[in-house]
């Protein structure tokens, strides 16, 4: 089944930059994490760093927080940093994003626009525009 672009655009719209919607279940709340591994198309694989101050970063479900989808998709709106690594977390190639900080299953995944190879003292952030949610 295909979506045509405006139904991409609305749907985008709907889960992402519109906080908690009855309608679509959207959470108020995202959190952004890191994996080091490939998820698969279910979402698992994922391999998110374990301690040395790793933690998913809160993302407002809000216009602020997610530009208006464009082009099918839909993308942060805002700088997003993660506390300062105090072990190296590793070569960090994909992001997900979860409604619970901790556990759970991802709601949407994908490739970082940069991969980022975190050590010690290194707060990875991302620029507007590097976490990219697309409808395929």
């Amino acid at each position: 089944m295909g979506l045509s672009s405006l139904d991409a655009l609305n749907v985008l719209d709907s889960r992402f930059g519109n906080g908690a919607a009855a309608v679509t279940n959207a959470p108020a709340t995202y959190y952004l994490a890191l994996s080091t591994t490939t998820p698969d198309s279910d979402g698992n694989n994922l391999t998110e760093p374990s301690g040395g101050g790793y933690a998913r970063v809160a993302m407002t479900n809000n216009s602020t927080t997610f530009d208006a989808a464009q082009q099918d998709q839909k993308w942060n709106a805002i700088v997003l940093t993660f506390p300062t690594a105090t072990t190296d977390w590793g070569l960090c190639t994909h992001f997900a994003l979860y409604d619970v900080a901790t556990g759970g299953t991802p709601r949407v995944w994908g490739d970082l626009t940069n991969a980022q190879d975190i050590a010690i003292g290194i707060a990875p952030s991302f620029p507007v525009g590097a976490i990219v949610i697309t409808v395929s």
